[in-house]
């Protein structure tokens, strides 16, 4: 094959590691619970062409040495009838960096061996302690390299064409200044029949690890693979078990079996792949999750009923679970040593054992109340990978600094309540993107500027409350959109401008509190329409113009507060239609006129109206009725 066509194969693998490897950046080990994937291998048919086999890896967070061997003679020993006689390893370069990684628009060769022992014998001994798995005068091939962070492959032929079976292996070995990781092996072969299939193998160590394995056929015919296996079959087994040196298995332990990745890994796969898999929906690929001790384990990938054709088998490590990095993050961030319960935090117990922490089915984390438990510092934008999340509450803390714009991306989140504490900077735009949110409460902080009219997109909302900050600028219309408000407080801020008109659409309002703030203009008739409002509170602002005569429509209100403003005219006589109300006061204003002879139905029992021009009709019974209440 001449080295254009090399290049036309090594771009499709960059593409499949691309989208198979999805750049996760999947997160180092964060306790010692957490053990680490070392040494990953595949067995199966090298043919040629597009039949060869080529192994993808990925490393991270730094450089690492790695030993990379194509071994063929060696597997007659096991058995194996058509070993490959003189496999040939090309070691190239794909991309580079940390993820987001940079695709290298023509890859690079690093090396190429053809025997293993021209060059690299002493390397190899070196690694093995002087006993490398190589067989002295074979002519299997390896190469040893320290390698930056990015994506690479090693591609494994025939020399002249030959075929047969061989293991293309990556150990990722320790050595002073590697300090990255081996994170992903995905391997592209030929599934055959019988010792022809594909057979990966990866080895746990120093504690238990949790692996996605996927066997991937269909998805391959996307990126020009014309011979695509329709339908793999993945089992994992255990063969050995324990830190080096391991006992092996007489026999394995077969662990899992799956066909079809959506039968019952679908969700899980999903979870880890951020709700996008790179297996497609209704293909017959298959993959399976599982959280792995200290041993030695394979996956052989065979097609359904005797087809053939190429596959993928890929071997991730991750994370226990992804939140554990997130709440790792909140505790460092906001003083966890101090907190007044911490129980099991960065532990090595299951998240749910942690104080304040619930987890789904799957172990994420759906609920964090640390509410009232002396978190300090500020809140950490990692909280914002939490993309289970339902319910979020650190009120009543000493937390500081800015609300991160990273909550935005809580998809799932219901209940934000970070009030009572003392926050700063204004209220992120982007929790207007928490559509499915029911309350947000933020009060009782130092926030500042002006209220994000991307609220206005929370249409399940049921309740916002902002008081008692130091907001400013004015109400936003779009406010108007939340249909399904039920209390809507700013009160006790720095609000100017008008009271938009377009709260009067919020029709299932029923506590409305506006006080204490620089609002003007007039009150808009449209809050007439508000028939289930129980209290509304405008006092204490720069109010003018009349008191609207559509008030008098709320009939299930139970406080009127309109105190200290700048209204005037005569008080509506259709406010004596309030048949609910307990408190009206309307003091501190520019009102003329009589009481209205209506009010002596009203069941109130204060009513306040001093400070104004008010006066007193002379009627028996509205005179009788303002001496049985407190004015």
């Amino acid at each position: 094959m001449n080295m254009n066509s090399l290049n036309d194969e090594i771009k499709k693998l960059t593409s499949l590691v691309t989208v198979l490897a999805g750049f996760l950046g999947f997160s180092q080990p964060t306790s010692a619970a957490d053990g680490r994937v070392v040494n990953l291998s595949t067995r199966a048919l090298v043919e040629t062409g597009e039949e060869v086999m080529i192994g993808g890896f990925i490393i991270e967070e730094g450089t690492r040495q790695v030993l990379i061997q194509a071994v063929g003679p060696e597997l007659a020993n096991f058995g194996i009838t058509n070993a490959l006689a003189d496999p040939v390893l090309t070691v190239i370069q794909t991309s580079e960096g940390e993820p987001p990684r940079v695709e290298l628009g023509t890859p690079i060769e690093l090396m190429v061996n053809d025997n293993w022992e021209d060059s690299q014998k002493q390397l190899v001994s070196d690694i093995w302690g002087g006993s490398p798995n190589l067989t002295g005068g074979s002519l299997s091939s390896a190469a040893v390299l320290t390698l930056d962070s990015g994506g690479y492959t090693a591609r494994v032929e025939g020399k002249d064409g030959t075929t047969g079976v061989a293991i293309v292996e990556v150990y990722d070995i320790e050595s002073a200044g590697s300090d990255g990781q081996v994170v992903n092996l995905s391997t592209r072969a030929l599934v055959n029949l019988g010792e022809e299939v594909m057979i990966g193998g990866f080895i746990i160590e120093e504690g238990t690890r949790r692996v996605l394995i996927q066997a991937l056929g269909p998805e391959l015919a996307n990126f020009g693979i014309t011979n695509a296996l329709a339908d793999p079959v993945l089992t994992v087994i255990k063969t050995s078990e324990g830190e080096p040196p391991r006992t092996g298995l007489d026999p394995p332990i077969e662990l899992m079996i799956n066909d079809n990745w959506e039968d019952s890994q679908g969700q899980l796969v999903s979870h880890i792949w951020g709700g996008s898999p790179n297996l497609t929906g209704g293909s017959l690929s298959s993959a399976a999750v599982l959280t792995l001790g200290p041993g030695g384990y394979t996956a052989k990938v065979e097609g359904k009923d005797g087809t053939t054709g190429i596959a993928i088998v890929e071997v991730y490590g991750i994370d226990a679970n992804p939140d554990r990095v997130a709440l790792t993050a909140l505790f460092n961030a906001a003083d966890g040593a101090n907190w007044t319960n911490r129980t099991n935090w960065l532990s090595d117990a299951s998240l749910d054992q942690w104080h304040g922490v619930e987890v789904d089915e799957l172990g994420r984390v759906i609920h964090l109340d640390l509410s009232a438990n002396q978190l300090s510092g500020p809140i950490p934008p990692e909280l914002g990978n939490l993309t289970s999340l339902e319910s979020l509450s650190l009120h009543t803390n000493e937390l500081s600094g800015t609300i991160p714009a990273e909550l935005g991306n809580l998809a799932n989140l219901q209940i934000l309540w970070l009030q009572q504490n003392q926050l700063s900077g204004s209220i992120p735009a982007e929790l207007g993107n928490l559509t499915g949110l029911q309350e947000l409460s933020l009060r009782t902080n130092e926030l500042t500027g002006p209220i994000p009219a991307q609220l206005g997109n929370l249409t399940r909302l049921q309740g916002l409350w902002l008081q008692r900050n130091q907001l400013s600028g004015s109400i936003p219309m779009e406010l108007g959109n939340l249909a399904s408000l039920e209390t809507l407080s700013l009160h006790t801020n720095e609000l100017s401008g008008t009271i938009p008109a377009e709260l009067g659409d919020l029709t299932n309002l029923q506590i409305l509190w506006l006080q204490r703030n620089q609002l003007r203009g007039n009150i808009p008739s449209e809050l007439g329409n508000l028939t289930g409002l129980q209290e509304l509170s405008l006092h204490t602002n720069e109010l003018s113009g009349t008191i609207p005569a559509g008030l008098g429509n709320l009939t299930s209100l139970q406080v009127l507060s309109l105190q200290r403003n700048e209204l005037r005219g005569a008080i509506p006589a259709e406010l004596g239609n309030l048949t609910s109300l307990q408190t009206l006061s309307l003091h501190t204003n520019q009102l003329g006129g009589s009481i209205p002879l209506s009010f002596k139905e009203l069941p109130v029992g204060i009513f306040r109206y001093d400070n104004t021009d008010v006066c007193v009709p002379a009627d028996m019974a509205l005179r009788e009725w303002l001496n049985s209440i407190q004015t």
